[in-house]
């Protein structure tokens, strides 16, 4: 079972990496079509949103929190929020201060939230793990995080790994360790909740 979530996952990552390199093959230059989408109070057959940043980002007061928040009805229905997978050593295995925040104030501010954790620094220039990918107790941890936000929140939409083909770029061999990691929580995440749908995300610049 594992084995082939892992064959799934490269599978599509590689159809997704061919379908973006046939669409980003240099093209005679013509003019953009402009296209309206109504953003609030509209009739549409699908979601649109943000992935927000609040003020004085990343020592944003849970008041800077609150007031993004209450800007996203103006955005669409969709609010998108990544997060290291801990805040800290000390608090692997607890739901990130932001997560809860985002996660929690969904009604209130009426937005679908897409939730995600990270297991590298994406700031870090060389994609540093934020977990060792080969230790059982922090993998351990990671999916606990993920089954968590899973139990507390059950959101549509759970991102397991932000922008990953830069971590693949950056550390190829210890890209295997990520898909295993990844495979495992997966299936554990469809044991509590079938209708989440799970998934990664790609840096679109280095992918053209």
């Amino acid at each position: 079972m594992r084995i082939n979530n892992i064959r799934k996952l490269k599978a599509g990552l590689l159809t997704i990496f061919l379908l973006l390199s046939l669409f980003f093959i240099d093209k005679p230059s013509e003019a953009p079509a402009q296209v309206n989408i109504p953003i609030v109070n509209a009739k549409r057959d699908f979601k649109i949103g943000v992935g927000a940043i609040p003020r004085n980002f990343p020592s944003s007061s849970e008041q800077d929190i609150r007031d993004m928040l209450s800007e996203t009805k103006n955005s669409g229905e969709l609010l998108m929020w990544q997060a290291d997978w801990r805040d800290s050593p000390q608090t692997s295995g607890q739901i990130p201060q932001f997560i809860q925040l985002i996660g929690t104030h969904k009604t209130t501010f009426g937005y679908e939230p897409i939730l995600g954790i990270n297991f590298y620094n994406i700031g870090s220039g060389n994609a540093v793990p934020l977990l060792n990918l080969n230790n059982t107790d922090e993998r351990r941890q990671f999916k606990e995080v993920a089954l968590a936000i899973t139990q507390t929140y059950k959101p549509k939409y759970l991102i397991l790994g932000v922008e990953v083909n830069t971590f693949y770029l950056k550390r190829p061999n210890e890209f295997p360790s990520f898909l295993t990691l990844y495979a495992e929580t997966y299936d554990a995440i469809k044991i509590v909740s079938p209708d989440t749908k799970v998934f990664v995300t790609f840096q679109l610049e280095q992918m053209k």
